[in-house]
């Protein structure tokens, strides 16, 4: 994928050269490329054809240079002298960028492509509430696809696991691929295939969960995007992402990368409340040209019947998945890997979802929340 652009319009060479060494050695250059230009003529003659444009105030002045801006300042943006987006301009250099590279998936200009016919696609399985039954179905559709013959690996941003649904060595091998992956580390693909386990015969990889959840919380969303191309490299049919309920930034990025979204719901109005918000949080106020997010919206753990209606919250829903009474007391992981009335649900979804795609239609998309 072609790498987006970012422009720096500041007259300070030497501010200018310390950006462009950091960013040559640092994780950030394989999301963007970094160009700089001292004047506003050597900015529209390049073509102005950046993604992204951080501009001196004084440069710039008031001509639009037909591309999304965030404007430098010398001391921390707290006041309302000048709309638009704004950045302290001396800060730590890795937190500068972190939030350049946020700055740039608002822009709309980042979302993965479509994957072609037999390339790796993604699909992240979300929820806004906790106890909404994420990691059951994210495991569930990763066995569901393993007996298609697909190649799934399972990819789980949670940072307190209850159980582990599947088997793995403790080799530490999540601290190894994070940190590998922070680092930007040539050899973090063979590195990868060395640490990950596998189950359903060998057609479903994973890494064991990390040991101390507080290592998770220093992955980034630049971190998130980085290890998760690392896995679509790899020859998967699909990455199952299981992300947490909090919005950090690693979910964020990931929920924003233009995979799809496997988004459930229960029938309880704070459930529906807190997807509404997240949903706000996520997608709206955001710039024109941002592609509609491909959000498949299930109702988990139905009855049969409903006490509220997610039409009411903005929420189209695509399918449903069946309450399991034989659930409400678990002894063993492989109890939930093991219900053929719920996988015959998800299989139902599954199928519905492939003829939407041949379709070239979305199921479950958001609408405006009332």
């Amino acid at each position: 994928m072609e790498k987006r652009g970012i422009g720096i319009l500041d007259g300070d060479r030497l501010y200018t050269e310390l950006l462009l060494s950091y960013f040559r050695t640092s994780e950030f250059r394989s999301l963007a490329s970094l160009k700089v230009f001292s004047s506003l003529e050597a900015w529209r003659a390049s073509g102005g054809d950046a993604a992204l444009l951080l501009a001196d105030p004084g440069l710039l002045g008031e001509t639009d240079p037909g591309c999304a801006v965030v404007y430098l300042e010398e001391a921390a943006p707290d006041g309302s002298e000048r709309k638009g987006r704004r950045i302290r301009k001396f800060q730590p250099l890795h937190l500068f960028f972190q939030e350049i590279i946020r700055l740039l998936d608002e822009t709309g200009s980042v979302p993965l492509p479509d994957p072609a016919p037999g390339s790796c696609r993604t699909i992240a399985v979300y929820s806004a509430a906790g106890g909404a039954g994420k990691t059951t179905a994210a495991a569930n559709l990763c066995r569901m696809l393993a007996l298609q013959n697909k190649r799934v690996f399972y990819f789980n941003l949670e940072s307190h696991h209850a159980m582990s649904l599947f088997p793995a060595e403790d080799n530490r091998g999540f601290e190894q691929m994070l940190y590998s992956v922070k680092a930007g580390s040539p050899q973090a693909s063979a590195r990868l295939d060395k640490v990950k386990a596998s189950d359903a015969g060998g057609r479903i990889d994973l890494l064991a969960p990390l040991r101390n959840p507080s290592e998770l919380e220093e992955m980034t969303g630049v971190d998130a995007l980085s290890f998760l191309k690392l896995l679509q490299s790899k020859g998967y049919d699909y990455v199952i992402v299981d992300c947490d309920s909090f919005l950090s930034d690693r979910i964020r990025a990931v929920l924003l990368s233009g995979c799809e979204l496997l988004w459930l719901v229960t029938d309880d109005a704070l459930c529906l409340g807190k997807t509404r918000a997240a949903y706000r949080s996520l997608f709206e106020n955001g710039p024109a040209d941002r592609p509609a997010p491909r959000i498949h919206y299930l109702l988990n753990k139905y009855t049969g019947k409903m006490v509220n209606d997610p039409a009411g919250f903005g929420i189209s829903l695509a399918g449903s998945l069946p309450y399991i009474p034989e659930w409400k007391s678990v002894a063993s992981p492989g109890q939930l890997l093991r219900e053929p009335v719920f996988q015959q649900h998800l299989l139902r979804w599954m199928g519905k979802r492939e003829e939407e795609r041949e379709g070239g239609k979305a199921s479950g998309r958001a609408g405006t929340p009332a």
